[in-house]
């Protein structure tokens, strides 16, 4: 009978993040096989454990936050996944979110809301914190638009993130002066779901109104900091259950293999964002377009077309398609088309209904109607966006 590996996991369990990672360990591991895994309560920034320095084991999963355990995870020369990405080190298999696909979903997020002007808050020199920056930049480049950012920058750029997300806990004074000084309306990207909470808790500070002066989305999707903030915190929800499952998968091959890692970081994409009431409103500030979006998001997926939502306006369809044109971009047809098309990608994600059941439970007149104009938005026929994403959702 072959042994079961003995894996070391240095990943916090005080985060969402870290205890998604662990789930996605534990998924890899009833799935291919057993393995003898030894794991304590321990947070982040935590240091070398006394205990591992004796310990025997085949590998190590960490979460990799200081040049401390990078030199005494070196020094054991144990096949070794880091599911951190500050470091790249030579010999380790590394895992991190897509921080490009959490910058696009976003931006993406505050545009389909009519936010003309973004800006972002983190913490200058912390590794996620400016990836995520630099992507919030180029994204909006795209779209002729510059970020107004606030970063805290007194602190080490080698300090760890719970001492630079201290350090942000000490300057809601200056923060709260800098949203102030904002055009409004104004989406705020944070680095983090800890980093939204301090923006949202300068808003009260201010006397700024959330989310009709200031809409906040966060990173990282952790629940219960989420629903403490004041109000409710959107944010990023990354598939960290992933990146554990796959981190796993490479650390099974490196021992099977007697193999170091290839040298490069293999990026995740973000499932979803999770919005609450933080960003959960429309920053029109055209009555007609703002009316009209509400009735679109109400009806989209019960057979709405803009003829039938020219009946509930007394406005023309050329001067409502200028409208939206100038404050969207896109027109009404287009917004009824992205709502529904949205629903229908929940729905096969998430749903087993039939194509059938989903055209007719977002509006479309046929199955044939749905699959070419989801094919048209993705590229993607429906069939293949199913297999696609249950297949990922199983492995998690």
């Amino acid at each position: 009978m072959r042994r079961r590996p003995r894996v070391i996991l240095l990943i916090e369990s005080s985060r969402a993040y870290g205890r998604g990672c662990l789930q996605g360990i534990a998924a890899y591991v009833r799935v291919r096989g057993p393995w003898s895994c030894i794991h304590l309560e321990r947070g982040l920034a935590e240091g070398v454990p006394a205990w591992m320095e004796r310990l025997p084991a085949d590998g190590v999963i960490a979460r990799i936050e200081n040049a401390a355990l990078v030199r005494f995870l070196q020094n054991r020369r144990l096949p070794t996944v880091d599911l951190r990405g500050r470091f790249n080190i030579p010999g380790f298999a590394t895992f991190d979110s897509d921080h490009d696909a959490i910058a696009r979903l976003a931006v993406d997020h505050f545009l389909e809301r009519g936010f003309r002007h973004i800006g972002f808050c983190g913490f200058a020199g912390l590794d996620f914190s400016d990836r995520r920056r630099d992507a919030l930049i180029l994204r909006l480049a795209k779209h002729q638009r510059v970020p107004q950012i606030y970063e805290v920058t007194d602190v080490s750029h080698g300090a760890s993130t719970v001492t630079l997300e201290s350090a942000g806990s000490r300057h809601l004074k200056e923060l709260a002066a800098w949203l102030k000084r904002l055009p409004k309306p104004v989406g705020i990207l944070a680095c983090n779901d800890n980093r939204g909470r301090q923006v949202l808790d300068a808003c009260a500070t201010a006397g700024l109104a959330v989310p009709e002066q200031i809409a906040v989305v966060g990173v990282d999707n952790d629940e219960v900091l989420c629903d403490l903030s004041d109000p409710p915190l959107s944010s990023v929800q990354p598939d960290a259950m992933r990146i554990g499952f796959e981190g796993a998968a490479a650390l099974d091959r490196m021992i099977r293999l007697g193999k170091p890692a290839a040298r490069r970081v293999h990026l995740v994409a973000p499932r979803q964002l999770v919005v609450r009431r933080s960003s959960d409103v429309l920053a029109i500030n055209d009555p007609v377009v703002s009316s009209a979006l509400k009735i679109i998001q109400r009806e989209a997926c019960a057979g709405l077309n803009v003829e039938k939502l020219l009946d509930q306006m007394t406005i023309s369809r050329a001067t409502l398609e200028r409208r939206f044109e100038r404050f969207l971009g896109r027109s009404p047809k287009d917004e009824i088309l992205r709502l529904r098309l949205s629903r229908v990608r929940e729905l096969l994600s998430d749903s087993q209904d039939t194509l059938a059941q989903i055209a007719d439970a977002t509006g479309f007149s046929s199955v044939s109607h749905l699959s070419v104009a989801f094919k048209q938005a993705t590229s993607l026929s429906p069939g293949e966006f199913r297999r696609r994403h249950q297949s990922a959702a199983r492995q998690r």
